[in-house]
């Protein structure tokens, strides 16, 4: 009872330029579509859209996509790296989960739902994002993409400390420049010391 849908067969997709928009579940259990080429003009990727098209292993999200609706990655067990371009606004529950994607995300300010990521290996992301917060409140670990450029003692100890005396944070703060040029005063930080 063939009615002509060969979509099982497809290996790869390519979407025009000029598309905006990828609404619902358009590929959907392609199970066997392994390279997916979208266009500079696209602004959102829809529910479902590539749900169970697990062996894609890459995909280049481009500069201008703003919204990710829910399980839009969901079941792309073979994507283990993803980058989310930094116009991204609105990342939809349960996007993707994967116990071994490193998602990068670009955005300072991307809203994530509640639910976004439903699991990773690491999210790598901004000092003070979005996406920190939401790698911490639900024990992702977080891998900074900050470049440091200069880290600056603020104040300095009010006392003399000795070699293996903890030092109390309250008494050393640091500020940090980063290669954009902003500046970060913390207390949060490690210290080591190389003797050798």
């Amino acid at each position: 009872n063939d009615k002509g849908d060969h979509s099982g067969q497809a290996k790869k997709i390519v979407v025009q330029e000029g598309i905006t928009g990828l609404i619902g579940a358009c590929f959907y259990g392609m199970l066997n579509v392994t390279e997916v080429s979208l266009p500079s003009t696209l602004k959102t990727i829809g529910t479902y859209c590539f749900y169970n098209c697990s062996l894609i292993t890459s995909l280049t999200l481009p500069e201008g996509l703003e919204v990710l609706q829910n399980a839009c990655f969901l079941n792309c067990e073979k994507l283990t790296e993803l980058t989310l371009p930094e116009s991204l606004a609105t990342i939809e529950a349960s996007i993707i989960g994967n116990s071994n994607l490193v998602l990068t995300v670009l955005s300072r300010t991307v809203q994530f739902d509640n639910y976004a990521i439903n699991t990773a290996k690491t999210i790598r992301g901004y000092i003070g994002s979005t996406a920190e917060a939401y790698a911490k409140s639900n024990n992702i670990p977080f891998e900074t993409i900050d470049k440091i450029l200069k880290i600056e003692i603020v104040n300095h100890p009010s006392r003399a400390y000795h070699v293996g005396e903890a030092i109390s944070k309250a008494d050393l703060t640091v500020k940090i420049t980063f290669e954009d040029g902003t500046e970060q005063e913390t207390d949060s930080y490690g210290l080591s010391y190389d003797f050798g």
